[in-house]
């Protein structure tokens, strides 16, 4: 692969020092054609284009097309890339706009879609530089976008600095500020000799640009010294095709210059090499302005007939450089630039966000879940092992603590069993709905269902381990409970609050006929009671009935119901709930149930010296009654 690419670098040479001669791009052609089509050949490609593009724009388009072929066939993005950007970069130099803005934005889009931001950078430099001619505010706006890469990204790189502050000081320029754009020059030439840099080219431009500012500021004078030290620089380069055009660029801006100072023969004479320059170099784009600044020198003469002639060759030029069509192509092609970046990138972003606040969620969900109640499991073993512990060394309590050691390992029991059943269903539930969500060829509408049911297992887990922190936090606390007087009414009021979203969901309606104000009973085990019931009412009633809140005093007992008519429960089931044998069931939608909800509430009832009743129908309904002294 050296070889070749030393090779070519040498046909390269030969053929620069003799633009007649043609045998060179032959040589090259059968060097190209006996290569394997792979990635070595599309780096010498762009071996060549690099040496080709300062020199003959056209060529460099043939060669670019070739390996821009060749890299789309072995899908080789970089090289994609890198191809559609010199084929834009030729066309510019060649002032066919449209295509060269069609040929950056493919190159951006790969680029931005590798994150490469040096190549955006690249596509960047040649926005800016159509728009300037084209429409100053995208220009601005690309001027930005690169000011900002460059802040992040490349703080101390010389050249990409230096070529941000030169499109600054054309922005300017063709803003007609000439102090700032003037000012933004006098930075580039301070960079570039702070940096030693070696291309003489890099200074002419330097000079050529200052030339410019001061000629705009009517500093003639030291606008012909600036544009004396370029010209200077070109008369030691060999003059290939590139050469040429800054020749043509050179003798255009003394012309000019020229011509403002009153001096119309040597603006004509400088202005014929101008021509002379482009033509050879076929740069129609400066050859245009020379005939347009002759007609102005022909003018000022007095010379109509030479201005005339000159305008004729000037529109000619300049309308086939640039056409409305061109123009409304541009547009074109940047609205749709920006429409597919737009939704390309709102359309990562929603699966993205969407995907990861899914497995966020359950996860930390999951995690939380598992930590507490492993947390609680930990404290009932540590409560036991400590009650063991005593058991073995207080002898005198022996009996009572035995007692106590039984009921706890009872209600242990329970609890456990409880919290086995509740727990592992939605669970498994969760894992099944998380892998089946994940599956990218599954319907939409599947994805939906498991995405309802894995919020209705989440819910579930929350609902037993709220109840579940409560009864814990009993436990530890234990003592007396908080008897005080409170309004019942603005109590249960509060809680229906709390569980009307729940409800909404399923169309259902809570008619709340509880009319006593103020009891006297612990406010806090109430409410947590009626939460529960409403909760568990809602869940087995079907979507659009309703659920039935109401109180009563009975021979000095608060007797304060909850009847649903939903599912209800056979008589076996009203059973095993009184013998505290409890289980969840799902409910009408699905819903996870926690059998933890009842067993907490008939704990609690139990501290004010209540109890809860059940009557039911399978079918029919079913009527929870809380009954607390008062």
């Amino acid at each position: 692969m050296q070889k070749v690419l030393l090779f070519i670098f040498l046909l390269i040479i030969v053929g620069a020092t003799n633009a007649q001669n043609t045998r060179w791009v032959d040589s090259l052609d059968k060097v190209f054609n006996k290569m394997p089509d792979d990635v070595n050949k599309l780096k010498a490609y762009a071996v060549l284009t690099d040496s080709l593009k300062t020199k003959n724009q056209r060529r460099t388009l043939a060669f670019c097309f070739q390996a821009l072929r060749l890299a789309e066939t072995l899908n080789e993005e970089e090289y994609i890339a890198s191809n559609l950007r010199d084929i834009g970069q030729s066309y510019f130099h060649l002032h066919s706009f449209d295509k060269s803005l069609e040929a950056y934005y493919k190159a951006l889009r790969i680029y931005e879609k590798r994150k490469d931001f040096r190549g955006i950078l690249k596509v960047y430099d040649y926005l800016i530089r159509i728009f300037l001619d084209t429409d100053i505010t995208k220009s601005k706006v690309y001027l930005n976008k690169e000011e900002a890469i460059l802040k992040k990204y490349y703080k101390d790189d010389h050249d990409l600095n230096y070529n941000l502050i030169g499109k600054k000081s054309s922005y300017f320029l063709t803003k007609q500020e000439f102090d700032s754009a003037l000012i933004y020059s006098y930075k580039c030439l301070y960079l570039d000799k702070k940096a030693d840099v070696k291309n003489p080219i890099i200074y002419c431009q330097d000079y050529s640009m200052i030339g410019l500012m001061l000629k705009k500021l009517g500093r003639y004078n030291e606008a012909l010294i600036y544009y004396d030290s370029c010209k200077a620089i070109l008369d030691t380069m060999p003059k290939d095709d590139f050469i040429k055009i800054l020749y043509s660029f050179s003798y255009n801006n003394y012309g000019n210059l020229y011509n403002d100072m009153g001096r119309y023969k040597d603006a004509i004479n400088a202005l014929n090499k101008s021509i002379l320059y482009a033509k050879e170099s076929s740069d129609n784009s400066t050859m245009a302005r020379g005939y347009d600044a002759l007609a102005d020198s022909f003018e000022k003469m007095g010379d109509y007939k030479n201005q005339a002639i000159n305008l004729q060759k000037y529109h000619s030029l300049k309308d086939s450089l640039f056409t409305i069509d061109n123009k409304v192509v541009m547009v074109e092609l940047e609205s749709e630039y920006e429409m597919e970046k737009k939704n390309a990138d709102l359309a990562e972003k929603e699966s993205e966000n969407l995907t990861q606040r899914n497995q966020r969620n359950v996860l930390l969900f999951l995690a939380g879940i598992i930590l507490a109640v492993l947390s609680i499991l930990a404290f009932f073993y540590r409560g036991i092992k400590l009650k063991n512990s005593q058991l073995a060394t207080q002898n005198i309590q022996i009996n009572t603590q035995k007692d106590q050691l039984q009921n706890l390992n009872t209600v242990k029991d329970r609890l456990f069993g409880i919290i086995s059943h509740d727990l592992r269903s939605p669970l498994s539930a969760l894992k099944t709905y998380h892998i089946m969500s994940e599956n990218d060829t599954m319907a939409i509408d599947k994805k939906e269902k498991y995405k309802t049911k894995t919020w209705q297992a989440i819910n579930s887990m929350t609902d037993m381990l709220d109840n579940l922190l409560i009864w814990a936090n009993a436990q530890i606390k234990g003592g007396s409970p908080d008897i005080k007087s409170f309004s019942l009414r603005e109590s249960v009021g509060d809680t229906i609050s709390e569980v009307k979203a729940q409800a909404d969901k399923k169309s259902i309606v809570i008619i709340n006929k509880v009319d006593i104000d103020q009891v006297n009973t612990d406010n806090s085990i109430i409410s947590i009671a009626v939460r529960n019931l409403l909760t568990n009412a809602i869940k087995f009633s079907n979507p659009g009935d309703t659920v039935i809140i109401s109180s009563a005093v009975q021979n000095n007992k608060l007797m304060l119901s909850v009847e649903d008519h939903g599912i209800g429960m056979t008589p076996e089931k009203i059973q095993e709930l009184n013998a505290n044998d409890i289980e969840s069931a799902l409910g009408t939608a699905g819903e996870m149930g926690s059998g933890m909800g009842l067993f907490l509430i008939k704990e609690l009832l139990v501290k004010i010296g209540g109890k809860l009743t059940v009557h039911s129908e399978s079918g029919v309904y079913s009527r929870f009654t809380i009954e607390v002294p008062l």
